[in-house]
């Protein structure tokens, strides 16, 4: 009998995550039961790599602040190797350990976080493999040795794959357990800012952290679900023309997803005043109230001359949420 071919990373890694009576069920009825299957096995995988943190000795954040860290060393078996030909950074199996490469410069840049995303991205790619064998083996495979999803171009391959190892890498640098001691439920730049710091990351990392991945399994929610976020670059007045751009600088919660009047396209033109505002006034956050359609909005905005762009922030005020 010919083996099947598991179709995606989810169904790959269903044997690690779900009990045998979880993946048949699921088998019976993938179209309409996916995406339950698939934030169960997050779930646990997401439990479980917070428990070899733990086991690690990676309790307090900023984590793998260090590339002697247990974790990165006996735990994904990984050893790191700073050159100046990669790159960026990379990851490769020898067999009995990884071998992680990253750039010199990036490595060294104490100014950025870049180093530490890169190496929580790399350190992603080891949860395909299975770590307790020597050599060490990926979870699933086809005849060639790449690693297979089922696809019809190598580009949705690359996407489903790197997808999988960022958001993982969200979880390894700021894990569940605690964002929430950290980081407000209440959203505001001031507290965005903070979080950044706190854990050190990127606020490209931060920002999808926040609103992308879900938070409450239970109910599916994001951590900021009632608020919107925009990163709008500005290098001179013709910044203005345009709105910003889908999810590459627009971060929507919940309660902007679903309801259609907080589309960017018709309030934008509302919040002109305050992103003018913050423009007289840098490195300084503003505050507006904003009404749209009867719906009081409060608008927030800093404007940010070293990273040339603005970080603005609206939600509903208390009363109307």
């Amino acid at each position: 009998m010919r083996e099947r071919m598991e179709s995606d990373i989810w169904e790959g890694l269903a044997k690690n995550y779900l009990t045998k009576n979880e993946t048949w069920s699921y088998l019976q009825d993938k179209e309409a039961r996916r995406k339950e299957f698939i934030n169960l096995i997050k779930q646990r995988l997401f439990k479980d790599i917070w428990c070899k943190m733990e086991k690690s000795g990676e309790t307090k954040n900023p984590f793998i602040e260090s590339k002697n860290s247990e974790f990165i060393r006996n735990d994904r078996r990984t050893k790191i190797l700073v050159d100046k030909r990669t790159e960026e950074a990379s990851i490769e199996n020898k067999g009995a350990h990884f071998i992680l490469k990253i750039n010199e410069d990036i490595y060294n840049n104490k100014k950025s976080y870049k180093s530490r995303s890169c190496i929580a991205h790399e350190l992603g790619h080891t949860f395909l493999y299975d770590t307790d064998l020597t050599p060490i083996k990926p979870y699933f495979e086809y005849p060639g040795g790449s690693l297979f999803f089922q696809s019809k171009t190598r580009e949705d391959i690359f996407r489903k794959e790197e997808g999988f190892v960022y958001e993982i890498a969200l979880h390894i640098l700021v894990p569940d357990e605690y964002l929430r001691k950290k980081v407000s439920l209440l959203p505001s730049i001031e507290e965005f800012i903070k979080a950044c710091e706190e854990f050190k990351v990127t606020r490209e990392m931060m920002v999808k952290r926040l609103y992308w991945y879900t938070y409450n399994w239970r109910t599916g929610d994001n951590y900021w679900s009632d608020s919107a976020f925009y990163f709008y670059p500005y290098f001179g007045e013709n910044s203005f023309i345009r709105h910003p751009k889908g999810n590459s600088e627009v971060f929507r919660g919940v309660l902007f997803k679903k309801e259609r009047l907080f589309e960017i396209k018709v309030y934008w033109y509302k919040m002109i005043n305050l992103i003018i505002d913050a423009l007289d006034k840098p490195e300084k956050i503003i505050s507006k109230q904003l009404e749209l359609e009867k719906k009081k909005i409060k608008g927030e905005a800093i404007y940010l001359p070293n990273e040339n762009r603005f970080l603005i922030m609206v939600k509903p005020l208390i009363e109307d949420v």
